[in-house]
């Protein structure tokens, strides 16, 4: 038997490591100064390739200009930052780097840089699951304050979208491979979900309900006029509006008390949404930037506030908020482009579980996630590796029918 490793696989698992690591509190300072510093160099190293050989696309300069937004504001307001414009710069550094990475394996070798991303994603999705069954729900430690659990990736509610993002990939990566979902990736799948359910952690269990739904039921994309990205997009802005400025789940109080067993401020973020409201209004075009974790207490006595909308343009104000709406519509129009086939149409919908998420939870630090803009920007990338054997020539001239064909 014949067992080779391919040298760019190896590369790509070099640079994703440091962007998938541990919990920070885990490590020790040693380990995570070690981390730091690959990181820095991946994303250096991944930044001189991707100059060298890739045309910057329009996703990864309005990328680059959303995290630079976020240090402009932290310079700003650098009273407040403390040592948060330093890791501010880092965390921009590297989501940019990121974005970056997934953007060349997803041009020089999509089956096989998802095949690496999605499987290095799951086996620490896979750990991190072990120790919640193992510690819930004590933890395996708790932060500086003592006052959250966390485990192998750091708070569940955090690391789902690490999790999330692997196994969208390691979905696609399966259904490209063996078109279909094998037995191991199901039972991975079922592990992740059974996982969420146990520490009930509502919007991550919701999610996943909604992804084993739509591979039992919508996999084929009956419907490309009503689930399509165009659609999913107006729902999650109106569910977002719905939740901020309506308080529409008064609506749904026999579902959020009496099913799910949370409270109608939705554990508290009600509350933090109309504070942070009151900030915005105060610096509404630049916002406040990085702060740090003592001046975040101090306004919130939490260190985010659950909601993509708010975080955005509480730290990068309305602009910053505007390159990032602009980073959504790029994706939404090429997924609008290929919405009839099915690998748009899942992706469409991963996006879609992605922002409705968001509404409630949101960290801008999860690397990993960034790759879901980045995928589903490339989305003919991923169509043309359909019946190739993933060469060069093979997939572009499968873009170039493709392309004929959904055009």
């Amino acid at each position: 038997m014949n067992f080779t490793i391919k040298k760019h696989n190896l590369l790509y698992l070099f640079l994703l490591i440091p962007f998938i690591k541990p919990g920070e509190y885990l490590l020790g300072n040693f380990i995570e100064n070690l981390f730091d510093v690959w990181r820095g160099a991946a994303s250096l190293i991944i930044l001189i390739h991707y100059i060298r050989k890739a045309k910057i696309s329009p996703i990864v300069i309005f990328v680059s200009l959303f995290q630079i937004s976020t240090i402009i504001s932290t310079i700003m307001n650098i009273s407040n930052a403390e040592m948060a414009l330093w890791k501010t710069c880092i965390t921009a550094f590297a989501n940019i780097g990121f974005c970056m990475l997934f953007e060349i394996g997803l041009t020089e070798h999509p089956v096989d840089f998802l095949k690496i991303a999605s499987s290095y994603g799951i086996f620490m999705s896979l750990i991190s699951s072990a120790t919640i069954f193992l510690f819930y729900p004590e933890g395996m430690y708790t932060d500086i304050l003592g006052n959250v659990n966390y485990y192998f990736l750091g708070h569940y509610n955090g690391s789902y979208f690490v999790v999330f993002t692997s196994q969208i990939c390691c979905i696609i990566y399966c259904y490209l491979k063996h078109n279909k979902l094998t037995a191991p990736v199901i039972i991975i799948n079922i592990i992740i979900t059974i996982t969420f359910l146990y520490v009930q952690s509502m919007a991550a269990s919701v999610a996943l309900i909604l992804i084993w739904f739509y591979l039992i039921f919508l996999k084929n994309n009956p419907f490309p006029k009503i689930l399509n990205m165009a659609n999913y997009l107006a729902v999650c802005i109106c569910t977002c509006l719905g939740f901020v400025f309506f308080n529409i789940q008064y609506m749904f109080s026999f579902i959020i008390v009496d099913i799910l067993h949370k409270n109608l401020t939705l554990t508290g973020r009600t509350v933090l949404w109309q504070k942070a409201i009151e900030y915005i209004k105060l610096s509404p075009f630049f916002g406040y930037g990085q702060e740090s974790l003592t001046i975040m207490l101090s306004k919130f006595r939490i260190s985010h506030i659950h909601n993509i909308m708010l975080d955005i343009t509480y730290q990068s104000g309305l602009i910053g908020f505007s390159l990032y709406a602009i980073i959504i519509i790029l994706c939404t129009r090429k997924l609008m482009k290929y919405r009839n086939h099915k690998y748009a149409a899942f992706i469409s919908f991963a996006l879609f579980l992605y922002l409705l998420i968001s509404i409630f939870d949101y960290y801008n630090s999860k690397y990993f996630v960034q790759g879901l803009f980045v995928i589903a920007y490339h989305i003919d990338k991923i169509i043309a590796c359909e019946n190739t054997n993933d060469t060069d020539t093979g997939i572009k001239e499968n873009m170039r029918l493709k392309y004929l064909k959904y055009r």
